[in-house]
């Protein structure tokens, strides 16, 4: 038996999938780390960076960066691009 996969089965499984992923990175990290991570993702895009993050955006976030802000701060903005 051939199961045809429509569009729409496609898109329901992302979604599915987007809420089960959402929920596994609500349960692993506390509320503070959530709100710091989305305070992070407006200071990317405050300073023109763009999502998805491309190498060339996180660069030159870095760069204009480095010399103001504490290496962890960075280091934490990063991993808040990463999720």
């Amino acid at each position: 038996m051939t199961t045809l996969t429509t569009k729409y089965d496609l898109f329901s499984q992302i979604i599915l999938n987007n809420a089960v992923t959402n929920e596994y990175i609500k349960a692993a990290t506390s509320n503070n780390t959530r709100k710091a991570y989305r305070s992070d993702l407006r200071h990317f895009k405050y300073c023109g960076g763009l999502l998805p993050a491309t190498v060339e955006n996180i660069i030159s976030y870095l760069q204009k960066n480095a010399a103001t802000l504490n290496p962890r701060t960075l280091s934490r903005r990063l991993t808040a691009l990463k999720q």
